[in-house]
C-alpha cells in the first residue's frame, strides 16, 4: 500500500511537471507569436503619429507661405514662437520664410534687418510716449527711469516741475518762455529729449 501511495504522488508529482512545461511551452508560443504583432503595431502606431505631425507641418507651411495668420495660429502650439511672431509682423515673417526657401540670403538678411528697425522704431516711439506722459504727469521718478542720465541735464527732482513746464513750453513753440524757465533753475538744456534712448 505504501508503495502505490507513493507511486501516486510520484505520477501526481509528473504530472505537475508536465502541466508546468506544458504551461511554459504554450506561454513561450503566445510570446513568439504575439511579440511580432506587438512590435508591427507599435511601428504602425508611429507611422501614424509621424504622418499626422508631417500633415500638420505641412498646414503650417502653407500657411506661411499664404501668409494667413489665422491658420498658422491655430496650428501652432509653441507659446514662445506665438509671442514673437505677431499679426502685425506675420507678413514679413512669411516673406521672410518664403526667401529662405529659395535660398535668398541676401534678401533674408535685409528683411530681418528691417523688421529690426521696425521693431527699435516702435520701442523708441513706445518710450517717447512714456516719457512725455511722465513729464506731464509731472512724475520725476518715471522720467528719471526713462531718460539717459537725468543728473547730466542738471534735472533733479527739486527742480524737475519746472523742467516739465519749459518742456512743454517748447514743444508749443514758446522758446523765450521756456528760456525764461530754464534760467530760473539753471537747466543747461531744457529741450525734447533727443538722446539715444528716444
Amino acid at each position: 500500500m505504501k508503495n502505490a501511495i507513493n507511486s501516486f504522488f510520484l505520477d501526481l508529482s509528473k504530472h505537475r511537471r508536465a502541466m508546468f512545461i506544458s504551461g511554459a511551452a504554450f506561454f513561450a508560443a503566445v510570446l513568439l507569436v504575439s511579440a511580432p504583432l506587438f512590435g508591427q503595431a507599435m511601428r504602425t502606431f508611429e507611422s501614424i503619429k509621424i504622418q499626422a505631425i508631417q500633415e500638420k507641418n505641412a498646414q503650417i507651411e502653407t500657411a506661411i507661405i499664404n501668409n494667413d495668420y489665422d491658420t498658422w495660429n491655430n496650428l501652432v502650439t509653441d507659446k514662445a514662437l506665438k509671442n514673437q511672431i505677431t499679426r502685425e509682423n506675420f507678413a514679413q515673417f512669411s516673406q521672410s520664410y518664403q526667401l529662405l526657401q529659395e535660398g535668398k540670403i541676401e534678401e533674408l538678411n535685409l528683411a530681418k534687418k528691417s523688421l529690426a528697425l521696425k521693431q527699435d522704431f516702435q520701442q523708441t516711439a513706445e518710450k517717447s510716449k512714456a516719457i512725455d506722459k511722465a513729464i506731464k504727469s509731472r512724475d520725476y521718478d518715471l522720467w528719471a527711469s526713462l531718460v539717459t542720465d537725468p543728473k547730466s541735464k542738471g534735472v533733479t527732482r527739486e527742480n524737475f516741475k519746472t523742467y516739465a513746464s519749459a518742456y512743454e513750453l517748447i514743444l508749443q513753440g514758446k522758446i523765450g518762455k521756456a528760456d525764461l524757465l530754464k534760467r530760473k533753475i539753471n537747466l543747461k538744456t531744457p529741450e525734447p529729449d533727443w538722446s539715444s534712448s528716444r
